[in-house]
Parts: structure tokens; C-alpha cells; sequence
């Protein structure tokens, strides 16, 4: 019960990349991919998100969409 009630309190996020199709899992991912340098492995990541949670990180997504889109001319 404590823990279920601290867990509400403070929010906690994994640190490492976790199985799963929760929020928490998806944004550990995500979260690994940007740390490994990985833009693309974390824009498909993104897609199974839900869309609440998508609208919600919508400045956020189209902030990785140019630095994904910078890193390709550059590249090219």
C-alpha cells in the first residue's frame, strides 16, 4: 500500500529500456534512442504511443522532426 501510494505521489520513470506497450516503457525507449544517438529508432518509437499521449508531446515530436530532418542534409 505505501509503495502504490508513493508511486502515485512521486513520478517515477525507468531508467533503463523496459519491455511493454505502456506509456512508461515506450518513453524508456525512446529515451534509450535518443541517449545512443538512434533519431529514427526513436521517431518509430514514438508511433506506439497513444494519440492523447502524442498530442500531448507535439512540440516535443516536431522539435525531434527537424533534428532528424537537420541530421539528413547534413549527412546527405
Amino acid at each position: 500500500w505505501i509503495k502504490s501510494y508513493l508511486n502515485t505521489v512521486f513520478i517515477s520513470r525507468a531508467t533503463q529500456p523496459i519491455d511493454g506497450d505502456h506509456t512508461d516503457a515506450i518513453l524508456s525507449r525512446i529515451d534509450h534512442a535518443l541517449k545512443s544517438g538512434k533519431l529514427d529508432a526513436a521517431r518509430r518509437e514514438i508511433s506506439n504511443l497513444s494519440i492523447e499521449t502524442r498530442e500531448l508531446m507535439n512540440d516535443w515530436i516536431r522539435k525531434l522532426e527537424k533534428l532528424i530532418e537537420m541530421e539528413d542534409k547534413i549527412n546527405q
